[in-house]
This record gives structure tokens, sequence and C-alpha cells, in this order.
């Protein structure tokens, strides 16, 4: 990366909003985050995916990544930046907590995001974009050897003082006007007085790599010196918007997560996966489902504080022909307005008049192909009575960013996010099987973060446990 210092003033931004503005007959489309509404807590929300979950945060309003860590992204599920021409704008508040000047690093936008299978998904992991953003020392950050213009208006400190305060609004404009002519365009400004701190333009062709997911970053470097200031950024107020936007409001991912049940001699036990919920948030599930005579049997579960599931038990079940059910859980924001969200299955009769069921069987499932769209595409062509995974649904390495083992000096809740945020991975390749049939799920050793444990009847190796 490029670090760009202070310059002269060569021109001032006229008309943004004009000149990266869309035709009438372009399909316009935003999203704007909701963060200062939202309750404190670990789970942003169902528009994004955070890597690694448990280093970031919702709270008084802002999102705040708490890790001095590099990589750390939140990426937004709902639209991604498509292969069609157009325009796109994103902007983020963002600032410095515990500011130290001469920390290295950045935090801004990653966009066009995107791996090798091409899926959101699959992206959230292995996915590579184009990274912009702001240091410690008040410059821009931009990908190198494609700069055309570039003004300090100022100088560098009234950039760093707006982040160790009310934070910067960073901007970024990107608009391709035909063929051979690309830029994207980036603004500092600050948020409360509208007054315009830095800007660049970069030119070159751009469009091949603008396809993707669009991530927030947050990228330090820990300070060389361990007792010096170790800072962190946070985020508010994102936005994005575009011609260039392809959305799909069915890639939120939550609150319910998914659900799997089993059933058995009349009992049928039916487990709801949801995310950490914050202290003010409900702790209650819902489920509903037909009690026959066309009425509606409604109860509820409380949210397990560890594990985040919430367990249905039901004795005397009608296990003699299919039955839908549908999973509720009402989210209450900091104003008090109540979103509700549900998500539906059906609960099988039990074949008990088949000679031979069909079982799907699963073991060792790594991410590479995460999320397994062929796999669990053609589990449901095959239409198995019974779902049977064997163990190993993870491995350590799973979503990247190491594990957590101890739960050592208040620790204990990381090391559970941590695993949570591997075992939602596997949950979310194959929620779509899960909920409209049985399943058997049974833990191996890398589920239990213990290669070969089974084997050597949990001896402890002279150097320790290595990850493989």
């Amino acid at each position: 990366m490029n670090i760009i210092s202070r310059s002269l003033l060569i021109a001032l931004i006229i008309s943004l909003s004009t000149c990266y503005g869309a035709s009438a007959d372009e399909a316009f489309t935003s999203f704007q985050s909701d963060w200062k509404n939202q309750n404190d807590r670990v789970w942003i929300g169902p528009e994004y995916w955070a890597n690694p979950m448990e280093d970031w945060q919702l709270k008084e309003g802002r999102l705040e990544c708490t890790r001095l860590l590099p990589r750390r992204n939140v990426h937004l599920l709902t639209h991604r930046l498509g292969k069609e021409k157009g325009t796109f704008e994103c902007s983020v508040i963002l600032g410095v907590s515990n500011f130290n000047a001469s920390q290295k690093g950045f935090a801004g936008f990653e966009i066009g995001i995107q791996s090798e299978l091409k899926d959101y998904r699959s992206s959230l992991l292995r996915g590579k974009g184009i990274q912009i953003g702001i240091n410690m020392q008040g410059e821009i950050v931009v990908p190198s050897a494609r700069i055309i213009e570039q003004d300090n208006l100022g100088n560098t400190q009234a950039v760093q003082k707006a982040l160790q305060g009310e934070g910067v609004k960073l901007s970024l404009f990107y608009l391709k006007t035909n063929e051979r002519e690309e830029s994207i365009k980036i603004v500092i400004t600050d948020p409360s007085s509208g007054k315009l701190l830095h800007t660049m333009q970069m030119s070159g062709r751009f469009a091949s790599k603008l396809i993707g997911n669009i991530a927030l970053l947050s990228n330090p470097l820990p300070p060389h010196n361990s007792k010096q200031k170790k800072s962190t950024y946070w985020f508010k107020d994102w936005k994005v918007s575009g011609t260039k936007l392809v959305v799909n409001k069915e890639h939120t991912f939550g609150p319910i997560l998914y659900s799997m049940y089993t059933l058995s001699r009349g009992v049928m036990k039916l487990n709801v996966q949801m995310p950490p919920m914050g202290e003010k948030d409900s702790q209650e599930v819902s489920l509903m489902y037909s009690n026959g005579k066309k009425s509606r049997a409604f109860i509820t579960s409380q949210i397990d504080k560890h594990s985040r599931t919430a367990l249905f038990t039901i004795k005397n079940w009608n296990d003699k022909k299919d039955i839908s059910y549908r999973i509720v859980y009402n989210m209450k924001n900091r104003k008090g307005k109540i979103t509700s969200y549900s998500f539906k299955g059906i609960i099988r009769k039990d074949p008990v008049d088949k000679e031979t069921i069909s079982v799907a069987g699963f073991t060792g499932n790594t991410d590479p192909a995460f999320p397994n769209n062929l796999l669990a595409e053609n589990v449901k062509k095959q239409n198995p009575d019974l779902l049977l995974f064997t163990g190993d649904q993870i491995y350590e390495g799973v979503g990247g960013y190491g594990i957590i083992r101890s739960a050592k000096a208040g620790n204990k809740e990381k090391a559970i996010l941590n695993y949570l945020r591997k075992i939602y991975l596997w949950g979310w390749a194959f929620r779509d099987v899960l909920r409209d049939r049985p399943s058997i799920v049974l833990p191996d050793d890398h589920d239990v973060y213990q290669g070969n444990i089974w084997g050597e009847n949990g001896k402890l190796t002279p150097n320790g446990m290595k990850d493989h």
C-alpha cells in the first residue's frame, strides 16, 4: 500500500452528487446502517458478517473493533457490487479509541471482495478486494500507482484531531464514464461541520476488480512497544448506494440462524441456534405449529447463555403426519421498536411405513468449499429421511483467525464466541436441509479442538497439541 503525505491544494470538489449521479433509467439502490438504534451486543445484525465475530461489538450506537490485530472486517450481506456498469458510493464515520499517533495500520473500506467460487458467503472467508482507508497519521491509504490527484486541505493534524474526537467521514465515489475511463475519489470531511479535510482521486481500470462484497475494514498493527497506547477503531453511519449495487434481502443471516430436530417414540426435540444477543435483547424464542383441528400451538423457550440455543421438547407429538412449524423471535431496539423474525420448517412424520429409509451421511466438514452449495443442493434432490453427521463438523482452522483454547483470565466468553463462529458456518451451509428432516449430529476430535483425542485416551503430548 502507498501512504500519501501532505500536498498542495490541486482542486476543490465541486458537486460530487452531480458528477457521480445516476441517470434516470439506471436502477439506483441504497443501504444505511441502523446501529445507533440497536442494543449493545456482539452480534451486529442480520445484514452483516463479522470477521472474526468475537472481535467486534455494538456499543452505545457505534460499531467497535475490540482487538488490535489486522484483517478485521465486517461484510454487508444484502448488497454487493455486481458486474453491471454504473456508479457506487460508500461512506462511514470512523474514529479511534485510545489514540496513538505512532501506531501503524489503517481503517476504512474493502470493496470488490471476491473468492474463486464467486459466492457471497465464500467471499466472506476467502475473498480479496481493494483496500482504502485512513491511518493514524491522518493520511489516506490506497492501492499503489494510480493516483492522479491529491489534496491535503491544510494539514494531517486536523484529520488526527477529528479521529480522536467525533471521528471523520470517509467517503468513496466510483464512476465508470466509458470503457477506458474509471475513477475512484476518496474524500475526508468533518462529519459535524462538513468541512473538507482531504481528497484524493485514482484513475485506472477497476471494473474487473469491483465485483463482490463490500466491507468495513479495521487493519491496525500492534505497536512495537507493549507499553504504548493500543488504538482501536470504531465506525458508525455506514452508507452504500449506486447503480452498480446488486441487492438480495434473502442473504441475511439471523437472528434465527438455523434449527435442527429429532423425533423418537412420540417425543420431538427441536433446537434453535441463535447469535450472541445483548443483555437488553429478548432472551426468549417462540415455536408455533399445528396442533390438529385447525388449532395452533404456541410455546416459548429461553436462550441458553452459553450455547445461544433455545431447546423445545414436546411429548405426545403427532408423528403420523408432516407438521409445519414456525420459529419466531421478536427483537426490540433501543427506541422500543419491535421487529419480528421467523424461520419455517417441517417436522416430518415418522416413516414407519417404509421398508427402507434413506440416510445422508457427512463427516469431516471444513471450509474450502463453504458454503457447500453443490453438496447441499444434491442432498435436497436426494430427499433423505435422516441426516447423519458423524463428526468433525468443524476443524480448528475453519473461518480463519485461529482458535481460543484458554478460558482463563476472563477469556471464557471470547472462547465461546470463537467456537460458535465456526459452528455457525456449518449450520449456515446445511440449514436448508436441516430444517425439514431429523438429524443426528455426533462430535469427534476436531469438534472439541483435540485432534486424535479418542485414539490416545486424552494423553498429553510433551510439546502440546498441534492444530491440523
